[in-house]
């Protein structure tokens, strides 16, 4: 299991993952510096020199360079088989991106039903994004208890957004008993961290309890 220090990478997808684990550290961080310095052809031949070895976080590093053409030709394909190796390894972050590939049709046919079934594995281990994807989706399909589940994950983890949207899942009675106390609960932290709107949603509710 990786230490938090080493560093993935997320852009067009998701990251450049930024930990460091015991395996292979200095030449993770070797490769590490070079992105870091533009180099990308030499971050490229390190992470492979990586992935090639089997490192999850390597393999999901190389995944993005190809994803974003930096130090590599760009080719989603590519960059889909290398995602695909870290998050059969259980990788959230390749887990997300594979999910994302799969809804945008990058580098493999659009498949919805692929892309949920990523980014479930992903939100399973906490990823804030994957769980807000998949709030959108079952949103978007006007089922509200599934997307009841994942707005609430995601507001649990301190995403403002998800704290206005379940507000507004318990002020409307969306996937749960309508439920003004926590309505206000959830308002009033999306409010604490500046959350657009939702200090005068917060007004609004209180003006009429």
């Amino acid at each position: 299991m990786p230490s938090a220090n080493r560093r993935l990478f997320f852009g067009l997808a998701a990251v450049l993952l930024l930990l460091q684990g015991p395996v292979a550290a200095a030449p993770f961080d070797d490769a590490l510096a070079a992105y870091n310095k533009g180099d990308f052809a030499k971050a490229a031949h390190l992470f492979q020199q990586l992935a090639n070895a089997g490192d999850a976080q390597a393999e999901h590093n190389l995944g993005f360079l190809y994803h974003a053409g930096k130090g590599v030709a760009q080719n989603d394909a590519t960059a889909m088989s290398w995602y695909r190796k870290s998050a059969d390894q259980g990788l959230a972050a390749s887990q997300f991106n594979l999910g994302v590939m799969y809804q945008e049709g990058q580098g493999v046919s659009a498949d919805m039903d692929q892309a949920v079934v990523w980014y479930v594995k992903a939100a399973n281990q906490n990823n804030l994004a994957a769980e807000n994807k998949l709030f959108q989706y079952y949103f978007a399909k006007q089922d509200t208890a599934d997307a009841f589940i994942w707005v609430r994950k995601a507001a649990e983890q301190g995403d403002a957004g998800a704290q206005f949207n379940l507000g507004s899942f318990y002020f409307n009675g969306w996937g749960a008993p309508k439920d003004n106390k926590q309505a206000r609960v959830w308002y009033a932290k999306a409010a604490a961290q500046g959350f657009p709107d939702a200090a005068d949603v917060l007004k609004k509710l209180d003006a009429v309890k």
